[in-house]
């Protein structure tokens, strides 16, 4: 007929509609999720807002590791309004929020954490692209999943994968996998740490007992098989000392700890 190849008012309805709709979305929803436009014959069609929903323990996990004396960092390559939104959510204030973030500048960031602020090589790499520079005495972990994540991992001291959601590149690039939640994390921070403080107790313990075997060896002429009995007797005090985790509760308050920074990308 006539009206034959000319388009439905129903459709020209709802093409003006979706455009409209599109015209209506503020620049902070745009900027906080990515928009996706549907596009037939050359007309808006459809709008869709595509955005990331965080998790409900992710606030939580940010609170503990303050408990704990970390300093929580994001840094993500979303763009900054969809980071300053995610960062007031957890917590993480907007000075140790970064976005727009590029691999490299991830890595720099990093390093820049491990290093004090008054360091030059930390206003140094906070200011340009250093990503082969040395990494400081100031000890820094990072949380990753995604391949960009890769450079980071490996410049932190600590490189954290998320075994859900992680690929073979980003575990070669870790130093450990978590493969629980995110929220497990403080307790991750806390057994390492108790850890490590029952390594050291367990090196000064040996060392004690052969220093102190030594000396009496040398002024009271010590039998040999007493100082044979005191080796293994160390030997023992040490593998029961080692017994303690056995008893540890992750859920009880760890030690804090000074100059320790976390970046979750």
């Amino acid at each position: 007929g006539e009206h034959a190849g000319e388009p439905l008012p129903a459709a020209v309805a709802a093409a003006d509609a979706a455009q409209r709709l599109a015209a209506e979305i503020t620049s902070e929803q745009a900027g906080s999720g990515s928009v996706l436009y549907v596009i037939v014959d050359g007309v808006v069609g459809g709008v869709m807002l595509l955005d990331d929903a965080l998790k409900p323990q992710a606030a939580a996990t940010v609170q503990q590791l303050r408990g704990l004396g970390v300093r929580p960092i994001l840094l993500t390559g979303d763009r900054s309004a969809a980071a300053r939104r995610v960062a007031r959510a957890v917590g993480i204030g907007e000075a140790d929020t970064h976005a727009g973030l590029l691999p490299a500048d991830k890595q720099r960031i990093i390093l820049a954490h491990t290093w004090p602020q008054d360091e030059p090589r930390a206003q140094d790499l906070e200011q340009s692209m250093l990503p082969r520079a040395g990494r400081g005495p100031l000890v820094v972990g990072f949380v990753g999943d995604g391949l960009n994540d890769c450079p980071a991992l490996a410049s932190a001291h600590v490189g954290i994968v998320l075994q859900e959601v992680g690929t073979q590149a980003t575990v070669d690039a870790a130093s450990a996998v978590l493969q629980v939640d995110i929220d497990q994390l403080p307790a991750a921070v806390t057994i390492a740490r108790r850890a490590r403080r029952l390594v050291l107790t367990n090196l000064l313990l040996a060392l004690s007992i052969n220093v102190a075997v030594i000396g009496l060896a040398a002024t009271c002429g010590l039998p040999l098989w007493l100082s044979v009995l005191s080796d293994s007797g160390g030997l023992l005090v040490v593998l029961a000392n080692s017994l303690w985790p056995l008893t540890w509760r992750v859920g009880q308050a760890a030690p804090r700890a000074r100059h320790n920074s976390f970046g979750l990308g």
